[in-house]
């Protein structure tokens, strides 16, 4: 099979093969990390080395292949970097509610560091007044066979390492390990969405205090420009005060 077999249409449309061979050539050995193709067809990520055969006089004779599948390991480190550069923060929390792994984002938002965290028991990132509750429901999420379902959401309070707490929304989702029954928990701090949805209660509360405040001297005027119309038809005095009366 020719060389180019290892690369896709694309790459060999743009020469990759033939560079691979002539930097081999003229430097000993050529190696390259990406995508290449297997013989079924499918694409799969590899270490390719490429090094120059020469005979004793040192003319080239072919060149030797080998090829290491390193697809696992980028789907690792594409996995990771997700991980880290999640915007929200993201705990995995085993069955014992003991916090195995965080991303970048909790050290954040709750202002410890990863060794910190490391080990201990979640309830350190809740106040005590909802811990136990919510505490419950992973226990439950690992518990075979899972008694709650994938994706159960929560809105509580989040307790930061200085104490102060703020409003969080959380999704918890099981998880399957070679350590264990494992949950996802993937935390979004509110705060500020709380506060627009305030400023918005309050605004709504105000424009409606103040329709209701002209709505009722809109009546009040009504009234008064009814009375004056009856008082103007009046013909005599003592039927003005029969109008003042009855208003």
């Amino acid at each position: 099979h020719p060389f180019a077999c290892f690369y896709s249409a694309v790459d060999i449309q743009r020469g990759a093969p033939g560079l691979a061979l002539k930097i081999a050539e003229a430097q000993g050995v050529y190696e390259d990390q990406g995508w290449h193709v297997r013989k079924d067809g499918s694409s799969f990520f590899s270490m390719l080395s490429v090094a120059a055969l020469r005979d004793g006089k040192g003319k080239l004779i072919g060149f030797s292949i080998v090829s290491r599948d390193l697809t696992e390991t980028r789907f690792a480190e594409l996995a990771r970097g997700l991980f880290e550069s999640f915007p929200d923060a993201i705990l995995v929390v085993d069955a014992q509610s003991r916090i195995v792994q965080t991303n970048a984002r909790v050290e954040a938002i709750f202002g410890y560091n990863r060794a910190e965290l490391r080990d201990q028991r979640v309830e350190l990132l809740i106040p005590e007044l909802f811990a136990r509750k919510h505490v419950n429901k992973i226990t439950d999420l690992v518990a075979p066979p899972h008694a709650l379902p994938m994706g159960v959401s929560l809105e509580l309070f989040g307790q930061r390492k200085n104490k102060s707490e703020f409003p969080a929304d959380i999704t918890l989702s099981p998880m399957d390990s070679d350590r264990g029954a494992m949950v996802i928990a993937v935390v979004r701090d509110i705060t500020e969405s709380k506060q627009a949805a305030e400023r918005i209660r309050k605004t709504n509360a105000e424009l409606t205090a103040l329709v209701d405040e002209l709505q009722r001297r809109d009546h009040e005027m009504r009234a008064l420009i009814s009375m004056d119309d009856l008082l103007q038809s009046c013909t005599t005095q003592e039927e003005a005060y029969k109008v003042n009366g009855l208003a």
